[in-house]
């Protein structure tokens, strides 16, 4: 089946090789080969690896019926495997490892610095409480996500020693409360809250879950000896298949194998993602329920580019009609370049079924967002000053905003990238290409300007969800602090000066290349090695009604005249890319959407059209002429406005045309005021007689004349004074 997988999709011949420790054998190039290797290809394969079914399955299936008997009310959807490397020679190893002289980040072998690693577990999905536990919406459900109904949490513990005593015991820092895990009969160890450890949370108090481990259900819960037994005939049929004598009593490599399966069947992983067993775990679920008590980087991601990144939206229902079409083509260009990503997206409301029901084909997740202060935030926008930031101006935007400082309450994993609706994935990316020293609380990148290298804008924003949800509480508390101020001590409004205050000691620089500006004044190269574009401040319809001579919003004018005067390439090239995408959507909705008169929508889909066509952009004045001569004559266009305003060369016969349009009305003006002066001169020399009839026939068929002159000109333009 695995072979013809790989036939099917990938149009790849391969073949099975029983492994023999003969010279036979065929080479292998080893991890070297990964570096080069095809993503999607690498994820089949790995996900094609099975238990043996004659000798490892049996095994396997035995200790989940044990785990379904003990964990009764549970279910496995609540079941979390832990898998903790803590042992000396673990230790050991990261002693040696960091110490490695190449100037290599290797600082997360271990743990969070300052966090316990009872608080990493908690943040992590053990303590639910945190979670809002709502049910995610999508086409695609697992039988562990259906079954996650039913009593607390429970851990299935797998590491290089036993369970530790912070896991059974957490101990006050300032007193002697303790709450103690109490071990039972049938090898399940319960926590039993006594009294509160202290935490950095107040508010804390000790998860109710359970834990277990292999070990502890073969000691405690083997009464009928099901596992004892299967691992005897196991072993006979492995000496018997391969003529050897084998105790598998202490095999840990055996073990760890049989471990590894059984997690594999649990909905929630939490590991170390510098152990191996961990990282496959993590790119098996492709970031969902997926999380890693050490955080930051994942070593073998420079070599499996199978470590993705979970995107998220927010979106409310209340926001401008322009917005749902921006999401969609962001949406639509995730699809196109990371076809395997996750993408969840907090909604807000529940009218709109047509839109809900085009997220839901392209496998985004829904969650419903009913936020609990959406009062307040009006509240704050009514306090806010809309001279600072145009999103004071309209309540469904501003509340769209802050919606994402609910997100670590609905996603499981630990880093999701938040994306703004106005931005576009250039090219993919994995978790690699963010580098090793990763944030422990956000990442922003620059805003206005280029060279700050300052963090200042939230439209792309790298989250680690579990620090984010540790301090969740205080987060809201000192947002709610001040509504009636309106703003923060930061010159970043709304959200992102409450981000960057907040988490002012943990946030990190995001390189530019996940959040590039359509203006920056930068070489075009810094453009081709940029992975999103964000259309922050004039977004694209902005873009084309300055280019039609229509202006922009007062808020971003200067940011419209900054990207065409200096850098109209980049301009080019991010609305091709825009253009791509949105079109994929609905060849007309944006545009249509964008544009109510329309000649200017019908020039806004013939520039989108040219643009798809030449996206490298080698003479974007071209293609502006090409678009304006896609718009029939008979529809009011400033076409020769057009061009005076943007600066752009005109051809010989147009500027031939252009002087005698001048001269045309030059001479007319020139014939009116001569026949003027002539009538009021006539007039005075009749002393106050009226006019002649003759007179005012003359002047009038002048006029007349003049009029027709100017309107043969203004025809052979297609120029009109209605714009």
């Amino acid at each position: 089946q695995f072979l013809r997988t790989l036939e099917r999709e990938f149009d790849l011949v391969g073949r099975v090789v029983k492994f023999r420790t003969t010279k036979d054998a065929p080479p292998c190039q080893g991890m070297a080969a990964l570096e080069s290797a095809n993503a999607r290809v690498m994820r089949t394969i790995i996900d094609a690896f099975q238990p043996s079914k004659q000798h490892m399955q049996p095994l396997i299936d035995a200790i989940l019926q044990k785990l379904d008997q003990s964990t009764s009310g549970s279910g496995r959807g609540q079941g979390m495997c832990l898998h903790h490397r803590d042992g000396q020679d673990w230790h050991d190893h990261c002693h040696r490892w960091s110490a490695i002289p190449d100037g290599i980040y290797r600082g997360n072998c271990l743990t969070v610095p300052g966090q316990t690693f009872l608080e990493a577990i908690n943040a992590r999905g053990l303590d639910d409480s945190m979670m809002m536990n709502q049910p995610m919406i999508s086409n695609q459900t697992t039988e562990s996500d259906e079954d996650s109904s039913g009593a607390g949490r429970w851990v299935y513990y797998c590491g290089d020693h036993e369970i530790p005593d912070e896991l059974l015991t957490a101990q006050s820092s300032s007193s002697n409360d303790v709450w103690t895990g109490i071990s039972s009969g049938n090898g399940i160890i319960s926590s039993s809250s006594k009294k509160k450890p202290s935490s950095s949370r107040q508010d804390f108090t000790p998860p109710d879950f359970t834990v277990t481990s292999r070990q502890h259900i073969i000691d405690f819960n083997d009464d009928d000896h099901v596992i004892r037994d299967t691992l005897l005939q196991q072993q006979k049929l492995l000496s018997h298949d391969y003529g050897l004598t084998l105790d598998l009593t202490n095999a840990r490599d055996f073990w760890a194998l049989i471990d590894f399966y059984v997690c594999r069947t649990l909905p929630t992983f939490v590991g170390n993602s510098v152990s191996t067993f961990s990282a496959i775990q993590i790119a098996l679920r492709d970031g969902h329920k997926s999380y890693w008590y050490n955080s930051q980087s994942i070593p073998l991601q420079d070599m499996w580019h199978v470590f993705t990144v979970p995107i998220v939206y927010t979106y409310t229902e209340l926001s401008a009609v322009t917005g749902k079409h921006l999401l969609q083509t962001s949406i639509e260009s995730v699809r196109q370049y990371m076809p395997n990503n996750k993408i969840h997206i907090l909604y807000h409301g529940s009218n709109d079924t047509v839109f809900r029901s085009w997220l839901t084909s392209r496998d985004v997740i829904l969650h419903d967002h009913k936020p609990t202060w959406r009062d307040q935030i009006e509240q704050m926008r009514l306090n806010g000053d809309p001279n600072v930031s145009h999103l004071f101006l309209h309540s469904g935007n501003y509340l769209g905003t802050w919606q994402r400082v609910d997100i670590p309450l609905f996603l499981e994993t630990e880093y999701v990238l938040l994306l703004d609706a106005d931005t576009i994935i250039r090219k993919p990316f994995t978790l690699a290409d963010f580098g090793l020293n990763l944030t422990y609380g956000i990442a922003m990148s620059s805003e206005i300007n280029f060279n700050d290298k300052v963090p200042s804008n939230a439209g792309v924003t790298l989250m680690n969800i579990p620090h984010l949800r540790h301090t969740h509480a205080d987060f809201m508390k000192f947002i709610m602090q001040h509504v009636k101020k309106g703003h923060f001590d930061h010159p970043c409004p709304s959200d992102q000066g409450a981000y960057l205050v907040f988490y002012n000691e943990s946030v990190r620089f995001l390189t530019h290349y996940f959040n590039f500006k359509p203006y920056w004044d930068v070489k075009d190269r810094v453009f081709q090695r940029s992975y999103i574009l964000h259309f922050h401040g004039p977004k694209p319809h902005d873009y084309i009604r300055f280019i039609m001579a229509k202006g922009c919003d007062k808020a971003v004018k200067f940011l419209c005249s900054r990207g065409i005067n200096y850098s109209p390439s980049l301009v080019c090239q991010s609305l091709a890319v825009f253009a791509r995408a949105s079109m994929s959507v609905d060849r007309h909705a944006y545009c249509s959407a964008s544009f109510r008169i329309p000649s200017q929508a019908m020039f806004c889909q013939s520039l989108f059209e040219n643009l798809v066509e030449n996206p490298t952009c080698s003479d974007f004045y071209s293609l502006i002429r090409d678009s304006l001569d896609g718009v029939p004559s008979y529809m009011k266009l400033p076409r020769e406005l057009i061009m005076r305003r943007l600066g752009l060369s005109m051809s010989y016969s147009r500027y031939h045309w252009f002087t005698i349009y001048g001269l045309t009305i030059a001479g007319w003006l020139s014939v009116a005021i001569y026949m003027f002066r002539r009538l009021i001169w006539s007039s005075k020399k009749a002393k106050g007689r009226s006019t002649s009839t003759n007179q005012v026939i003359r002047m009038l068929m002048m006029i007349m004349f003049g009029w027709m002159v100017l309107t043969l000109v203004f025809s052979q333009f297609h120029v009109s004074f209605d714009f």
